[in-house]
């Protein structure tokens, strides 16, 4: 018995060694993966930066319809309100309180949502 307790308390200190010197070894390996995964991150960075500044360079030019319109009203004196009062008719408003989804005039068809008219569509 006291020849099996021996070569176990051997075996533990060996295993204890091997344990130390596995460490040892693993030390510069953890470092080194440390210092991977902190270039991974800046690469990630870098790709992430230089995504936003492609979408940025890679809008096309655009004009509002906001910007349309004050052209319009401004520059050739368009008169948007008295063309608002001509669309919300008596037709239209009761359309609206009818519930409609739209309302056939001479020319094309209005676009109803709820109480808003969102868009005039042409009969061709």
């Amino acid at each position: 018995m006291i020849d099996a307790l021996q070569k176990l308390r051997d075996r533990r200190q060996a295993l204890e060694v091997e344990i130390a010197l596995l460490q040892g070894e693993a030390k510069p390996v953890r470092q080194k993966l440390a210092d991977i995964d902190r270039q991974i991150g800046r690469a990630r960075q870098e790709l992430s930066d230089i995504e936003a500044q492609t979408k940025k360079l890679d809008v096309k030019p655009a004009v509002t319809d906001h910007a349309v319109v004050r052209y319009l009203e401004r520059l050739y004196g368009f008169d948007f309100e008295n063309i608002r009062n001509e669309i919300l008719s008596d037709k239209m408003l009761g359309a609206m309180n009818f519930g409609a989804s739209g309302l056939k005039v001479d020319g094309g068809r209005f676009v109803l949502d709820g109480k808003k008219v969102i868009t005039f569509i042409t009969k061709d």
